[in-house]
């Protein structure tokens, strides 16, 4: 597990989406998403966690990217 922290800050300086998937309890997906944005340029802002797994479709689509405004 330190390995792959160690390898998720390292990617944290990447400017990209990155995608932590997992069997859903207890493998450290939180852990390595906390690593990567402390790590980040972006560790100065917020930081949320989404499960995703317990929304609705259209309401995580929406959290994740917004709604289209025109």
């Amino acid at each position: 597990m330190k390995k792959v922290i160690r390898d998720a800050k390292r990617m944290a300086e990447l400017d990209g989406h990155m995608l932590i998937y997992a069997a859903s309890l207890g493998t450290g997906k939180q852990s390595i998403a906390r690593a990567c944005h402390d790590s980040s340029p972006r560790a100065e802002g917020e930081f949320h966690i989404l499960n995703c797994a317990s929304l609705p479709d259209d309401v995580a689509e929406t959290e994740l990217f917004g709604i289209e405004t025109r």
